[in-house]
């Protein structure tokens, strides 16, 4: 040490705080290791003997599930006797082993008795508005489920019984009126933006300016196959955890297993970021919301 750092040494020894012999570089760095190690095992030690004094202090009742703890549960009986005999050091604390969410159990089932019946405005179900224009022989091409948002569908090639799986979180119609003008763009174009395009595109001729939206319409068979939640749905938006992204994926996936020669989507859909944005919501409440499992009315009713 006094070679490599000889000035340090030298103040040392002015100092007359200098050891009588300097060590080694490598023997000074072996020295500080063990004192780490054991000032950790010394740390470990006195923890486990802090949580066995604290063991020692504990005292565990194991109670079964009994129809008489309904109108005194066994917590409330041991509190009544800590305070009769005046035994202040005792606490109490309850584990439910049989359930070990039970907290997350009982957060989500309030969580769902408190939002019964309350949906964002604008994601709610509408009735279908499909004018002359949009109808297909006199009927909507969505089964009445154009207003429909935030959902997975299926679109049905009635050409070759193909389908490809698409998800969404605005209406389906203003969607699928973006697969049809790219559907006919392609045609016109020859320029190929996603599956759904390069496919319905092939059963019509290149470069006819005389296909317009509803002909592509009238060869697309519409079904939803998941809807979510707008609430729910909207506090993944933005992330890789997205949860309408997730299911459509997943769908895909399941339908790449099982009809691997029917399904029109292509392994690069299932990559990629989510694309949903997130918005405020305006609630609108259908009924009054509850804690209770069986809602009953607080009205007195006469009787005959």
């Amino acid at each position: 040490m006094d070679k490599i750092y000889p000035k340090h040494c030298k103040a040392l020894r002015i100092a007359n705080i200098a050891p009588k012999k300097f060590p080694k570089l490598k023997n000074a760095i072996k020295e500080l290791e063990a004192r780490k190690i054991k000032k950790l095992k010394s740390k470990s030690n006195n923890n486990k003997k802090k949580k066995k004094k604290a063991r020692s202090r504990q005292t565990y009742f194991c109670v079964g599930v009994s129809c008489i703890w309904r109108n005194n549960p066994i917590h409330s009986i041991l509190k009544k006797l800590r305070n009769k005999y005046n035994l202040k050091w005792l606490r109490i604390s309850m584990s439910y082993h049989k359930f070990a969410n039970l907290r997350e159990k009982f957060q989500g089932d309030l969580n769902n008795k408190l939002m019964t019946g309350i949906n964002s405005e604008d994601f709610i179900d509408r009735d279908c508005n499909c004018n002359a224009t949009t109808l297909v022989d006199g009927k909507c091409a969505f089964n009445g489920e154009c207003r429909k948002c935030i959902l997975v569908y299926k679109a049905t090639c009635k050409i070759c019984d193909k389908f490809y799986i698409g998800n969404t979180q605005q209406l389906l119609k203003k969607r699928m009126g973006q697969h049809f003008s790219e559907t006919r763009r392609q045609i016109n174009t020859s320029k190929s933006s996603d599956s759904f395009s390069a496919h319905f595109s092939s059963h019509f001729q290149r470069n006819d300016t005389s296909i317009n939206v509803q002909h592509i319409r009238r060869i697309v068979n519409m079904k939803i196959l998941w809807q979510g939640n707008a609430i729910s749905c909207m506090k993944s938006f933005c992330t890789n955890g997205c949860s309408l992204c997730m299911k459509e994926r997943l769908t895909i996936l399941d339908m790449m297993k099982k009809q691997p020669d029917m399904i029109i989507n292509t392994n690069n859909e299932l990559f990629g970021a989510c694309r949903h944005k997130t918005r405020f919501h305006k609630y609108t409440n259908t009924n009054n919301p509850r804690t209770d499992d069986e809602p009953s009315s607080e009205r007195a009713l006469g009787t005959p």
